[in-house]
């Protein structure tokens, strides 16, 4: 079978039949669409991003669920510690209410020293570093946040949902969620993603590689791996930056969805 090569006009023609509000409103990145307040918008982002492993009608069923609790105005509801006791009982697949309260006191606590997300992100490492490096700061600012007795001790029982729930690229993961919720914030808004950030350059995101992304970047023969690993998505964004150097990856949602619906990049 001769390889396939793709170009930029295959790749355009994928964005023109995927980057559309239809699939936006079938996709977790449609619930933050629903809040204005840029404050609501980062904070609900990376909830739902965080939880976006599944299929994805149960993680929009989850993700719901947590909205509802957190109630119209969740930055503000995470900024005071304000735990929504009707969690308690959540569940999404390997995660639990437990570890919710865990994150969003972490969450509460960024918010408290650094005024949103976005500024402690980019206080925890230099602009410069690798986006690489800058996840893994991020990851950490959250992480080794100190924790009052009783969320200590959920940790300690909770650590490796945990640490599931926040992959870090410094031990090789793709860390897809967290690659989704950065082109989620940081990408212009064009209907799909949002532009919260204003701070970070989308030419520095690194592409969200899942099972579906995979599968395509192997028809592409940009890569032979069987698993997603950061050196995958950091290869597959280099290939797209020929395309788009200033926004490599504005083709993931398109590429994403393209497979989710079973279509082959080379019969578009």
């Amino acid at each position: 079978m001769p390889r396939f090569r793709v170009s930029k006009e295959v790749l355009d023609r994928a964005y023109q039949l995927f980057h559309k509000e239809f699939y936006r409103d079938h996709d977790p990145v449609g619930l933050v669409h629903r809040y204005r307040d840029p404050r609501d918008q980062e904070v609900v982002g990376l909830v739902t991003a965080l939880l976006s492993y599944g299929n994805v009608k149960s993680i929009r069923a989850s993700a719901e669920k947590i909205l509802v609790a957190l109630g119209p105005a969740p930055a503000e509801k995470i900024h005071s510690h304000h735990w929504p006791t009707q969690l308690n009982e959540f569940y999404h697949r390997f995660n639990r209410g437990s570890d919710l309260q865990v994150l969003f006191y972490w969450m509460g606590k960024v918010l408290q020293n650094h005024g949103s997300l976005e500024a402690g992100f980019r206080a925890a490492s230099p602009e410069t570093a690798p986006m690489r490096e800058r996840i893994s700061a991020f990851v950490r600012l959250l992480s080794q946040t100190p924790l009052p007795d009783d969320l200590a001790v959920v940790r300690q029982g909770r650590a490796r949902n945990l640490k599931y729930l926040f992959s870090d690229p410094e031990d090789g993961a793709a860390c897809k969620r967290l690659n989704m919720y950065l082109r989620w914030m940081i990408r212009p808004a064009d209907g799909i993603d949002l532009g919260t950030w204003q701070g970070v350059s989308p030419s520095h995101l690194v592409l969200p590689v899942d099972t579906h992304v995979l599968k395509t970047l192997r028809k592409l023969s940009w890569t032979r791996s069987k698993t997603a690993t950061w050196k995958v998505a950091e290869l597959a964004t280099e290939k797209l930056r020929q395309y788009c150097p200033e926004d490599p990856i504005r083709y993931d949602f398109s590429l994403c969805h393209l497979s989710m619906h079973g279509q082959d990049i080379a019969a578009i």
